[in-house]
């Protein structure tokens, strides 16, 4: 039984579809073993030694500004759409993904189970917090006996960020120390991974790349968009007013609506900003997200998977920076633009877009050959446990 860990537990579209790309193309490649998704639905979140009676009125300031926020009727609205959106996740993940029993537990028995391989990726499963909370026993594969081969496929750190990253070599050095396999889906990653290990370190492609357009439009068949014109998608991460502000631009210009996904309070600001040319898509689950990219004119994101999907469903898009606690954490979004040449797309100053259309006949040869890269890596590596 091969088992993989990631944090497909999130209800967020890129995090649910590398689990499902991951677990579909290790299945080809391995066709008479079971493969199971380990569903430890934790971790991420920086641990903060806080006083006891700090934590009470920290729970009692933010149940307070929830109440405050939920009493207008469209305050309401918006949390009935965030549940029929968290209702589309659990969906997927149902009929998609072969998961074991959920867990937050560190000692669950999902643990114990017999692996004779483990793959943890892709995504920020690396990242800071994770390596220096109790959750780098999971996403470190510490759990996993010495029997089981150790694989970390496209593990993302997150940030190149060097007054984050060089006081933590030590500690990343000891966590790493037993991989078998290991690859990155960042190039400034595996710079800084392969200073602390012996191992060879790879560079290779998020688990969505693995599989190719058609894998994913054949799933979108009985998916309806929310608009019937032409029409600008803009899926952000947090509010970013240079993104707003293109958007409209490029709405008034070419006469298109703007189709939004923003899935915090900042979402009543849009309403306001984008009036007559704004349509929510606030319960928007995995498979209605690759639609609306896959229907747009234009996609406009601050998320490497939104980057991402705009690629390889063969978009014209925009990506912006994104920043999360004052850390820069565009990294994985410039990482992958400069390796298809398409660094033109990564968006610094409104009045300077590219709007030279995207050549992808190169971009599909270059993804061609790390996409054979990426799944001869984790072929060999699976090779091992055999």
């Amino acid at each position: 039984m091969i088992g993989l860990i990631n944090l497909q537990w999130f209800d967020n579209p890129g995090a649910v579809w590398l689990a499902y790309s991951l677990q579909q193309t290790i299945k080809k490649l391995e066709p008479n073993k079971k493969v199971v998704i380990i569903d430890y639905a934790d971790g991420g979140a920086k641990t903060v030694n806080t006083v006891f009676i700090k934590k009470i009125l920290n729970y009692i300031r933010r149940r307070a500004e929830s109440a405050f926020f939920y009493i207008k009727s469209d305050n309401r609205s918006f949390r009935r759409k965030l549940q029929k959106r968290h209702n589309k996740y659990e969906e997927f993940r149902k009929y998609y993904l072969s998961r074991t029993s959920r867990t937050t537990e560190l000692d669950s028995e999902v643990f114990n189970m017999n692996f004779s391989a483990c793959v943890v990726g892709s995504d920020v499963v690396w990242k800071p917090q994770i390596a220096e909370g109790i959750h780098s026993k999971v996403y470190f594969l510490q759990f996993a006996g010495n029997k089981t081969i150790k694989i970390a496929y496209a593990a993302s750190i997150g940030t190149d960020d060097p007054c984050v990253l060089d006081s933590l070599k030590d500690l990343y050095k000891n966590l790493i120390s037993d991989f078998n396999s290991i690859s990155l889906r960042e190039r400034t990653a595996v710079h800084y991974i392969e200073q602390l290990t012996d191992k060879k370190v790879y560079h290779v492609l998020d688990p969505v790349f693995l599989l190719e357009a058609d894998s994913y439009i054949s799933l979108l068949k009985n998916i309806q968009s929310p608009c019937q014109q032409k029409y600008i998608y803009m899926y952000m991460l947090t509010y970013n007013e240079n993104i707003v502000s293109l958007a409209i631009q490029l709405a008034k210009k070419n006469n298109y609506k703007i189709v939004y996904d923003l899935q915090t309070r900042e979402n009543t600001v849009l309403r306001k900003r984008l009036k007559k040319y704004g349509i929510p898509s606030i319960d928007a689950g995995p498979l209605d997200f690759l639609a609306l990219i896959n229907s747009a004119s234009v996609v406009l994101c601050d998320s490497f998977h939104g980057t991402a999907f705009s690629i390889i469903l063969h978009k014209d898009f925009y990506t912006f920076g994104c920043y999360n606690s004052g850390i820069d954490i565009s990294t994985r979004m410039k990482d992958l633009l400069e390796m298809l040449s398409l660094e033109e797309r990564y968006v610094t100053n409104n009045n300077f877009i590219c709007g030279k259309p995207i050549d992808y006949r190169e971009v599909e040869k270059q993804l061609s050959i790390h996409r054979k890269e990426s799944i001869k890596f984790l072929k060999n590596a699976l090779d091992a446990v055999l």
